[in-house]
């Protein structure tokens, strides 16, 4: 669902699989992966909002996923990537990292790319 906050539209996507290839969509919409109608995706930076409120710029990491596919009988292998942001944590003197999927997070419209 999109919500306007300002002169900002902000806009959580949905992660969609067509045929195992995953890939982000704006929501309420069906997409095809083969055809990517209604499929977006980022740039190298992304503005996100957080659940607390705060907005930040991030840069975007992908994660690939792999799976083999059975389509009428005939089996394939199909790769994807999906954006994410990745943060560190610290807890209690321990650091470490974490990437969160873009499709948790609210994402400022305008850093969004149509594939079509």
């Amino acid at each position: 669902m999109a919500t306007k906050e300002g002169s900002t539209w902000w806009v959580v996507l949905e992660e969609a699989n067509e045929r195992g290839r995953r890939f982000l969509r704006l929501p309420k919409t069906i997409g095809s992966a083969d055809y990517q109608s209604h499929a977006v995706t980022v740039g190298p930076t992304v503005r996100v909002r957080w659940p607390d409120g705060s907005i930040t710029i991030e840069n975007v990491v992908w994660n690939t996923f792999s799976e083999h596919v059975c389509e009428h009988g005939h089996y394939r292998h199909v790769t994807s990537k999906l954006p994410s942001v990745q943060v560190n944590i610290n807890i209690c003197g321990y650091s470490s990292t974490h990437r969160i999927p873009i499709s948790e997070l609210a994402v400022d419209i305008d850093f969004l790319k149509d594939t079509l």
